[in-house]
């Protein structure tokens, strides 16, 4: 049987820490496709491919290491500690929404590559792996933030009034919110 863990400080950081080098990434991959339309494909094909590649297994390390992430924040134990330790998650979220629209743009500049070096087998089929790996990537990004928020719903504040065990209490919870609106 797993061990849960207590989320703390240490673990927003790495998670920082990982998303800041991941938005510095997109920044430079951003620059990728100009360059590559410049170039002739014809001689530089294997090293276009290289770099893609190269960018590929970087996104599918991110990849694996934000579904662990998420893994671990589903079966951490219930100690709220972590979290309220942590400055603010909504700056994390926004962090990860602008991360998941870096990668759409990414993933969008991959199937671009693919497009247009059709003819060229290597960079085609390097970039064409690239856009599968932004797309895992996007959707590791976007359960570690379920994640986030499924912890963070739990150890919210519930104010008086606003909590359910049954049926009966949860129309009340509703006729309350009809009645403040």
């Amino acid at each position: 049987m797993r061990s849960a863990m207590a989320i703390d400080s240490t673990f927003f950081d790495l998670a920082t820490e990982r998303m800041g080098r991941i938005e510095s990434e997109l920044h430079n991959s951003s620059l990728i496709g100009p360059f590559v339309r410049r170039l002739s494909f014809a001689w530089f094909d294997h090293f276009n491919a290289r770099v893609v590649d190269k960018m590929t297994k970087s996104m599918r390390d991110d990849t694996i290491w934000f579904r662990g992430a998420a893994d671990e924040l589903r079966n951490s134990s219930n100690d709220a500690a972590g979290i309220e330790s942590y400055p603010s998650l909504d700056d994390m979220f926004k962090h990860i929404e602008g991360m998941k629209h870096g990668m759409l743009r990414r993933h969008g500049d991959f199937l671009n590559l693919a497009a247009i070096a059709k003819r060229h087998g290597k960079i085609s089929a390097a970039a064409t792996n690239a856009a599968a790996a932004a797309c895992d990537l996007f959707d590791a990004m976007e359960s570690f933030r379920w994640a986030l928020m499924d912890i963070e719903a739990n150890h919210a504040h519930i104010s008086e009034g606003y909590s359910a065990t049954n049926a009966a209490e949860l129309e009340a919870v509703f006729d309350r919110i009809a009645s403040e609106g």
